[in-house]
């Protein structure tokens, strides 16, 4: 992730490949409100388009029920109640610390790092436990075309809230 915003394409477009961090870019009004909407709209295709692209590489293995699209999944026991406060704490502390790091001049341009950083983060702490998601454009695609949907609205909307709720409260 780090790799892709230091590139030339990422630093022409902010290498945003998470609707959460758009929003929460916005909210914080560091984005253009007329991007916000192209943005989500090519991330969530993008995740469509990634997953017909692996489907087309790699065959009928991808929908094996072993690997199911990718699809996440959270552990044994976990419900939608438990999963999504963990997913909107997870990116709201990725925004709210991004948040920090830009309203700080001298820490914006280690920006790039720190969101490579959390993103590892939160994916080696909480993959084993909720999926480590923290993106809705990662799990569209694979639920779409698993059929799985009973933790998608988790996956989709936490993040965004918790990047509603980091903005917030960098703002107050």
């Amino acid at each position: 992730i780090t790799g892709l915003i230091l590139t030339r394409l990422g630093r022409a477009t902010g290498g945003h490949m998470n609707p959460a961090i758009s929003l929460g870019l916005w909210l914080l009004g560091v984005f253009p409100r007329r991007a916000v909407l192209p943005y989500l709209a090519a991330q969530l295709a993008g995740s469509l388009l990634g997953v017909l692209i692996a489907r087309g590489a790699w065959g009928t293995a991808v929908a094996s029920p072993h690997v199911a699209y990718a699809v996440l999944r959270p552990a044994p026991g976990w419900s939608n109640a438990v999963l999504f406060p963990v997913e909107a704490a997870s990116m709201a502390v990725i925004v709210l610390l991004v948040g920090l790091f830009l309203a700080a001049r001298t820490l914006t341009r280690f920006v790039p790092w720190l969101v490579g950083a959390l993103i590892a983060a939160a994916i080696i702490g909480l993959g084993t436990v909720t999926g480590g998601s923290v993106n809705p454009a990662r799990e569209l695609g694979p639920a779409v075309f698993a059929g799985q949907f009973g933790f998608l609205a988790s996956y989709l909307l936490a993040p965004l809230a918790g990047a509603a709720v980091a903005a917030w409260l960098i703002r107050v």
